[in-house]
This record gives structure tokens, C-alpha cells and sequence, in this order.
């Protein structure tokens, strides 16, 4: 394998939904692993397909909402995106990542009953679209005592994925989806 050893860790996967969400979602099933989808108020209102699909296949799903979005407060975004995932796939969501937020922002959205995610890893600023890609977050996954939250935002392809979940296979970690309770 690797040489990198997580030994039955869990991993968990946080993927900003956009437009190569299909092919995430294809990969995540065939290596049944799972991810946290969060989702802007427009992918809610726009993609109840992939909504659907993700809810059937055992994949969380978040609102992502973004402090400095000059149009509606943070608490608009939350309430109209679960407005919007309430009409697509009859459920809602507590799970929440919310951009350029202060420690007010946040600690109202918990307030409100929102569980917001604050990621361990960041990986923002890298991409996750080759197996050198994936080599390089498992060995900052490895680094990590105990289960992991990954923040990959929009930076992953299928083909970034596909490599970090055989990755972690090998390295005996598993990848499952963030919940309002982990």
C-alpha cells in the first residue's frame, strides 16, 4: 500500500456541491464510502435530483451559507436553503458550514439549532484532482489522532476522489458522512 497507516479511523469527507457533484457522487458509490454535500441556497432550489440521490445513498447533506453575502443574513441562507431541501427530498438539515463568519455568526446559527462544521483539515487551497493529490491529504489525514473532518470545499474531481479513496482503503481508514450528531 500507501505506507501510511490510519488504521480503521474514520474519515470524515466535506465537499462543496457543484457541478461535478454526479461524478462524486458516482465515485463515493462504487467505492461505498460516504461524504458531506453542502449545498448553496441555489444548488437547493436547482438540483432536487442530485438532493434525491444523495439522501438515497446515505449522504449528508449541508447548507452552506456565506457571512459576507450582502443580500441575506446567514440565518436567511439556513432557513431558505432547508425550505428548499424540504421541497426537493422531504427532509431537512442541521448541518451547516458557514463562510466569513465571526464567532457571533456562528454561535448564533448554533442557536438556532444548527450543528456548524468546523473542519481539522482545510484543504481549500489545494486541489484534490490526482493520486499525488490524494497522497499528500492522507498523509495530513495520517498526522491526525482519532477521526477527521477534511474540508475539500469545490477542489475535488472524480479522478482526485477515486485515488484518495483507494488511498485510505489501503490504509485501513474509512470515509463516512459528517451527521448533525458526529
Amino acid at each position: 500500500g500507501s505506507g501510511v497507516e490510519i488504521e480503521d479511523r474514520s474519515i470524515y469527507l466535506c465537499l462543496e456541491a457543484g457541478d461535478t457533484t454526479a461524478a462524486l457522487l458516482d465515485v463515493l458509490d462504487r467505492h461505498d464510502a460516504q461524504a458531506a454535500f453542502f449545498c448553496t441556497v441555489d444548488f437547493l432550489r436547482e438540483r432536487g435530483d442530485l438532493l434525491r440521490r444523495m439522501a438515497a445513498t446515505g449522504q449528508s447533506v449541508g447548507i452552506l451559507a456565506d457571512a459576507a453575502d450582502p443580500s441575506r443574513t446567514v440565518a436567511e441562507q439556513l432557513e431558505e436553503g432547508n425550505r428548499a431541501l424540504a421541497l426537493a427530498t422531504c427532509g431537512k438539515t442541521r448541518l451547516a458550514m458557514v463562510q466569513n463568519g465571526d464567532d457571533q455568526v456562528l454561535q448564533a446559527a448554533r442557536d438556532a439549532g444548527y450543528c456548524c462544521v468546523t473542519p481539522d483539515i482545510d484543504r481549500t487551497g489545494y486541489d484534490l484532482r490526482s493520486s499525488s493529490n490524494a497522497s499528500g491529504l492522507l498523509k495530513r489525514v495520517s498526522a491526525y489522532r482519532g477521526d477527521v473532518s477534511v474540508w475539500l470545499g469545490g477542489t475535488a474531481d472524480a479522478v482526485g476522489l477515486r485515488a484518495f479513496l483507494l488511498a485510505a482503503g489501503d490504509a485501513d481508514g474509512r470515509c463516512l458522512a459528517l451527521t448533525e450528531t458526529a
